[in-house]
């Protein structure tokens, strides 16, 4: 069972769901994911979600990363709702090890 830091469960993204929002989640995360290895190759600053995506996708396939990623963004989605607050992206301080090329 995968918790977050509150101790809460985290399920992931069903297929009980709407599936629009499925889709464009998915087709949100796969185009992160491509933007951030393009900048990541051209030396470019990429921010902590990006820099956990690409961690993320070093250590599975592409498919599963970005599923990951989605689940993801709709958790970050959900709080700036609730929260009524902006999202505060802030650049990743340490750079991982060179994602290999594709």
């Amino acid at each position: 069972m995968r918790t977050d830091t509150a101790g809460v469960f985290l399920g992931r993204i069903s297929k009980r769901g709407d599936r629009y929002i499925r889709t464009l989640l998915t087709h949100g995360a796969r185009s992160i994911l491509h933007a951030a290895t393009v900048a990541r190759r051209t030396g470019r600053d990429i921010d902590r979600l990006r820099t956990w995506a690409l961690e993320v996708q070093s250590r599975t396939n592409h498919n599963k990363a970005a599923c990951a990623l989605a689940n993801k963004l709709a958790r970050i989605a959900w709080a700036v709702w609730v929260k009524h607050e902006k999202y505060r992206s802030t650049i990743a301080t340490v750079m991982p090890a060179a994602v290999p090329a594709v």
